[in-house]
């Protein structure tokens, strides 16, 4: 997704969640995470295109992800993804305990 996207639909959903929770600090979990959970995206183009540009950066992905959709089937099997450390499980786990935590935070 486009990160212009991801910032929009997050403070759409957090807004939702804070007229849900009325917690103001649970809410900002739910923005930033809604789209620092692609940093990891920009620290994997970091070390492969060795920039910090983020437009490089996002070209890059852009250029991966149109010939990503060209493969065959078979071909996609074969491709090795990079490890994306922020859209695990568990991370994402910690995200929600931490959202919890903070909606019962005084």
């Amino acid at each position: 997704m486009i990160p212009r996207n991801h910032i929009l639909l997050g403070l759409l959903f957090s807004f939702i969640f804070f007229l849900i929770s009325n917690s103001l600090a649970a809410s900002l979990i739910v923005f930033f995470s809604s789209f620092l959970i692609d940093i990891d995206h920009y620290f994997y183009g970091v070390y492969k295109k060795k920039t910090f540009s983020l437009g490089k950066i996002y070209s890059f992905f852009s250029e991966y992800k149109d010939k990503w959709r060209k493969l065959s089937y078979e071909q996609k099997k074969e491709v090795k993804f990079p490890v994306l450390i922020f859209h695990g499980f568990e991370f994402i786990l910690i995200v929600f305990l931490l959202a919890l935590l903070f909606d019962n935070f005084p």
